[in-house]
């Protein structure tokens, strides 16, 4: 009777790991906005505006495959918005965007809520502007670098989640302009973001 009872429900066992481990995996997308804070750190002395500390909001989207409920692997577009400063006549305005590709390491608390980490590097293209009464200097660079970040996110429903993350983004450009010398400098972003992460 053992071996009967044993027979039926080893195999309805791994029957319903099969469809658990199944249900982990697959295509997600999402979309999100977020709170952009800019770190932009200019390396020239002569410059009137060598530092702007300012935040912007902005959106981003991803694409990417869960392959169990615990790793992930995702590609993803940032848009960080604009920032400026002025100083007397000289105004001094950045932007910049970005394109990553992330491992995401994710750790279950329970059927509903759960952390996750990323690790990636990213395609980070910046760009900084100064101008005056006599005319305008544009200094732009892109380049990989790494970013990281964590977050958290809760299912609404099996397919649906809200998320909320926050992932840091270091960048040092260095740019010729004609006509004048390389300026090198530093481009951080802090991005904190709020959206909705949909499971295909």
């Amino acid at each position: 009777m053992k071996k009967i009872i044993t027979a039926i429900t080893l195999p309805a066992a791994l029957l319903a790991s099969s469809i658990a481990t199944a249900n982990d995996s697959g295509f997600y997308g999402s979309v999100g906005i977020s709170y952009s804070d800019h770190t932009v750190s200019a390396g020239a002395a002569d410059l009137f505006v060598n530092e702007i500390k300012r935040d912007d909001t902005g959106y981003n989207f991803t694409g990417g495959y869960q392959f169990n409920q615990y790793f992930g692997v995702e590609a993803s577009y940032y848009d960080f918005g604009s920032v400026s400063r002025s100083y007397g006549d000289v105004n001094a305005k950045a932007k910049a965007n970005a394109w990553g590709f992330a491992a995401v390491g994710t750790l279950p608390i329970s059927e509903q809520f759960s952390l996750y980490g990323k690790l990636g590097a990213s395609q980070f293209n910046s760009e900084l502007k100064y101008s005056d009464d006599i005319g305008t200097a544009k200094y732009s660079d892109k380049d990989f670098t790494a970013y990281y970040g964590i977050g958290a996110s809760f299912a609404v429903t099996q397919s649906a989640e809200i998320y909320l993350e926050t992932i840091k983004f270091d960048f040092d450009g260095t740019s010729d302009v004609v006509g004048n010398t390389s300026l090198n400098y530093n481009h951080d972003v802090l991005n904190t973001s709020l959206g909705l992460r949909m499971k295909f």
